[in-house]
């Protein structure tokens, strides 16, 4: 089936998401980054509670990706807040499923992303290195 991207607007919502590209494998949740002025305590709570936030928001991201594009087989899913982010690479099955008005979550609820890097650091550049390898390896 042929893209119809150049029929529709760039920033067409379906299902609740903003579409903004339809050739990129990756799915990607922002969440804002809490108030700086927070104590460190509370603040690597509140940007474990939002990284946590969008890993679910994330799941269903996955599942309209692999229900559009029914011979995608793997994507990778990138969370952040702030300059704090992390990744996995999702594949078809890890993806939750409809199962009648319901969504199974079993398989995405055991997936574990990878504690969060800020951008910039070495850690970070070793994870956008392993992203970078991922699309390399992609079929055009």
């Amino acid at each position: 089936m042929p893209s119809n991207a150049h029929l529709r607007s760039r920033y067409e919502r379906q299902a609740g998401y903003r579409i903004i590209h339809e050739c990129c494998p990756l799915v990607i949740k922002i969440k804002a980054f809490p108030a700086r002025k927070l104590k460190e305590v509370n603040l690597k709570k509140i940007l474990t509670t939002h990284l946590g936030n969008t890993v679910q928001d994330l799941g269903f991201q996955c599942y309209h990706l692999f229900k559009r594009y029914e011979h995608a087989l793997r994507t990778v899913a990138i969370t952040a807040t702030g300059g704090h982010w992390t990744h996995l690479i999702i594949t078809r099955s890890d993806a939750p499923q409809a199962v009648g008005d319901c969504m199974d979550t079993s398989a995405w609820d055991d997936l574990f992303f990878p504690a969060a890097v800020i951008l910039g650091t070495l850690a970070s550049d070793l994870r956008m290195q392993e992203i970078a390898n991922f699309l390399r390896s992609k079929p055009a």
